[in-house]
């Protein structure tokens, strides 16, 4: 019974493509189309535009993908044409790991609209201010450690995103490297790349009846591993949103970004209903910036490792600003154009999510002349995108001056495509934003980074393309030497007075 209605789909499939002008792809394998997961698909996909263009169409099991390389056609149907193209494609795998109460992977409805105007309260650009003074203390405090324990800086970075987080969403003060609430949502983080192995629906039905088989039953490892993401994902959901309650109840609570939420909900004689979506939120805020802003940081670290011409300019620019008498902050900012330039690179040179979350046409639609049926899937590819040589010219050199001008200013390049596009543009990016120029402004002021030396003397190579091939890209664990950049390093650090 499965096999005919597999095969009917497929029949369907194919007359529809007979009968529209579909974008040029690669050819398709018969009843199983193309191998849409490579290894770095980012860059295979990159590299197979420069054959079919920027708008390439690939299938799979029957669901049409269409991979967008260019800004221009990105602008034109998920900027200009959002109320159509703001959709997700249904994967049933977010809701078999339990992710389908992230805003990120909702489906654009009147559900989702509820949850991102709750977020749109807390995370927008103007309602940041009111926790820049936060991010630069827990910003300090990490620095603060990596100073005394720089072999573990990695380590560091990852509690320094979750502390910088965690307080201002839950008001709740990381511990340490191993914290618990930290451990349940990196637990959480891990489950989610899983839900891009399948981007398509076939076989994923059955995970739900193979979490209920025995151990010994072929699949029966998948069902139980998505049971396993469901009950990780859950105490992501759960555990920090019950303490600020109960911190609320007992205490009173302190400011944060879930307590002010309750609040206001409180003041409303709010629904059940509303202080779900309030949890559904905040848990989406640390989802979306743990693992990017940690992955962005040591991206950092390596370039200006290999480029120490770049930390050097750099740290002139900040002396000339503060004289060494303190660390910048967020004031600093419109007066370091050569730090802001590095942000700019860093967040060009290796985007952290190459492949944006993937939207969805609601109705069938027509572009340059090719016709997008209802449902297809459109997979922005950011990595092509920064590679694009008529704008970025030696796209793969690490260079901020391309964000400068001739005077040293800079030249009004300010996007990020990694944040995403539409109505589906990350919502949180501006407290992300903050808190990766920070630690990039301070980081330098305070520290000096270069290649690690082995038992030998020799340097220890850094290379940036040994890296993760997950939704979330990072590179792989390397060595570097981070060192005070002087005896105010520590003054700075330690908010002392400078003699």
């Amino acid at each position: 019974m499965f096999a005919g209605s597999f095969l009917l789909v497929m029949l369907a499939y194919w007359l529809t493509r007979r009968q529209y002008k579909l974008p040029p792809g690669p050819k398709p394998r018969w009843l199983i189309g193309n191998d849409i997961n490579q290894h770095k698909t980012w860059v295979h996909y990159a590299e197979l535009a420069k054959t079919y263009g920027p708008i390439m169409h690939l299938s799979s099991y029957g669901t049409h993908f269409v991979v967008l390389s260019s800004e221009k056609v990105v602008r034109d149907l998920l900027d200009r044409r959002s109320s159509l193209y703001s959709d997700r494609p249904l994967n049933p795998m977010f809701e078999f790991l339990g992710w389908d109460w992230s805003l990120s992977f909702m489906p654009y409805s009147d559900k989702w609209r509820r949850h991102r105007r709750v977020f749109h309260e807390s995370f927008r650009q103007e309602a940041m201010l009111q926790w820049n003074s936060l991010q630069l203390k827990k910003l300090r405090e990490s620095l603060r450690l990596i100073d005394e324990d720089p072999s573990n800086f990695s380590r560091y970075y990852r509690m320094l995103t979750a502390s910088v987080i965690m307080s201002a969403v839950y008001g709740y003060d990381v511990t340490g490297v191993d914290d618990t609430f930290v451990d349940i949502a990196d637990k959480a983080m891990d489950t989610l790349a899983s839900a891009f192995v399948l981007p398509g629906a076939v076989g994923v039905q059955f995970v739900k009846v193979l979490a209920l088989m025995p151990s010994w039953f072929p699949g029966a490892a998948l069902g139980q591993s998505a049971a396993n993401a469901i009950h990780a994902t859950t105490r992501m959901l759960e555990v920090p949103f019950t303490f600020v309650k109960n911190n609320r109840a007992e205490h009173g609570g302190g400011r944060s970004m879930a307590g002010d939420l309750l609040e206001l909900h409180a003041s409303r004689n709010g629904s059940v209903e509303e202080e779900t979506i309030i949890k559904n939120v905040t848990a989406t805020a640390y989802a979306g910036a743990a693992d990017t802003a940690v992955s962005t940081m040591l991206y950092f670290t390596a370039a200006i490792v290999l480029h120490p011409h770049v930390a050097k300019r750099a740290q002139t620019e900040i002396d000339a600003l503060l004289g060494g008498l303190r660390l910048p902050t967020f004031e600093d900012r419109p007066h370091l154009p050569y730090v802001e330039a590095i942000y700019r690179e860093i967040m060009r040179w290796r985007p952290v999510v190459p492949l944006v979350t993937p939207h969805s046409v609601v109705m069938d639609d027509v572009y340059e002349g090719f016709h997008f049926p209802k449902g297809t899937t459109f997979i922005p590819n950011v990595w092509a995108m920064t590679r694009d040589e008529n704008r970025y010219a030696d796209h793969d050199t690490f260079k901020p001056e391309r964000f400068l001008d001739d005077d040293g200013n800079l030249n009004g390049d300010d996007t990020i495509f990694v944040w995403g596009f539409g109505r589906r543009i990350c919502p949180g990016r501006y407290f992300v934003s903050d808190t990766i120029w920070a630690f990039i402004a301070m980081s330098l002021a305070v520290f000096d980074f270069t290649l690690a030396k082995d038992e030998h003397g020799q340097d220890i190579p850094v290379d940036v393309n040994d890296e993760s091939d997950t939704f979330i890209v990072h590179p792989n664990p390397f060595k570097c030497s981070i060192k005070p950049r002087s005896h105010n390093a520590e003054s700075l650090l330690h908010e002392k007075p400078l003699v």
